[in-house]
């Protein structure tokens, strides 16, 4: 009788044991595809707002961007609404609609081929501004959602550069 009770504790303990090791193995799965997206987002949108950047300096100095630069930003806003729609599974709704800001402030202007410098440019500062600002509130969301400690404002300096 002793060995039977002591086997079916034995199972028991290994079971739970299993079913423990188990569920914080697909928490941690969870929590690292979230991390991902979140780190994604915020590289996808600096990338974009870095290249953009690139694009008015360019122009500044007087040399023409060149057609696939220009390709590149036209398809800025795509990346970010498509990073948006994977994003119902696993990030926050604020997140969402940041990285859909990002994308909507491309929407609000006419193709850069149809501008003139003056114009694209002064449209290019505002997209910059508006990816930089969402890329800071896709990473501030991110850390809010995943419980992770916020950023220190010389972090968030250096972050934003």
């Amino acid at each position: 009788m002793t060995a039977l009770v002591t086997a079916l504790s034995a199972l028991l303990g290994a079971w739970v044991g299993a079913r423990v090791a188990l569920d914080q193995f697909k928490k941690e799965r969870a929590f690292d595809t979230q991390l991902e997206w979140y780190r994604d987002a915020v590289r996808l949108l600096f990338n974009a707002r870095r290249e953009l950047s690139a694009l008015i300096y360019e122009s500044e100095i007087g040399q023409d961007p060149t057609a696939e630069a220009l390709d590149r930003m036209v398809a800025a806003p795509a990346k970010a609404a498509e990073q948006a729609d994977t994003g119902h599974l696993f990030a926050s709704v604020a997140a969402i609609e940041a990285l859909r800001g990002a994308a909507a402030a491309f929407d609000r202007r006419r193709d850069p081929r149809q501008m003139t410098t003056e114009e694209n440019l002064a449209a290019l500062r505002l997209i910059v501004s508006a990816y930089t600002d969402s890329a800071e509130k896709v990473a501030a969301e991110g850390r809010r959602h995943l419980r992770l400690e916020s950023l220190s404002a010389p972090a968030k300096i250096r972050l934003s550069h």
